[in-house]
């Protein structure tokens, strides 16, 4: 045994968030934004999922969202199951002119794509509600 308790895919992923997350907080707090990530593949292990790619693809749900990490820089270091995934959680803030879209606009949008993913993203989203 390594010593390490998560694969080498997952540790990568943690990095990677952590690092892309940095300077992010928690809404209302001072706890660093990779709790949220780390909170939903959390729920995610409680729940019996420990596939290694859902792991991952929980921990950079935000990622391209919320940084300037894009699908492409993260197709260059994980396989193409969690891009796919994680593309699958981000919601598109902007229009086609760069104008912020609406809450609501985004919401109705992500249910909508949300519906036609695989259970594994539908998993990592209600992974993220569950949280406070």
């Amino acid at each position: 045994m390594s010593g390490s308790l998560f694969s080498p895919l997952v540790e990568r992923a943690m990095r990677i968030a952590a690092r892309a997350h940095r300077h992010h907080h928690r809404k209302g707090s001072d706890l660093p934004y990779i709790t949220h990530p780390a909170q939903a593949a959390m729920i995610l292990l409680r729940a019996g999922i420990d596939d290694d790619e859902i792991l991952a693809a929980a921990l950079l749900h935000d990622v391209v969202e919320d940084t300037e990490h894009t699908l492409e820089m993260l197709a260059a270091d994980f396989p193409p199951k969690v891009v796919q995934l994680v593309a699958a959680m981000t919601e598109r803030k902007h229009d086609h002119d760069g104008r912020r879209r609406s809450w609501q606009e985004r919401k109705d949008e992500h249910l909508q794509h949300i519906a036609a993913e695989p259970w594994e993203a539908r998993a990592i989203v209600l992974a993220d509600k569950l949280q406070a």
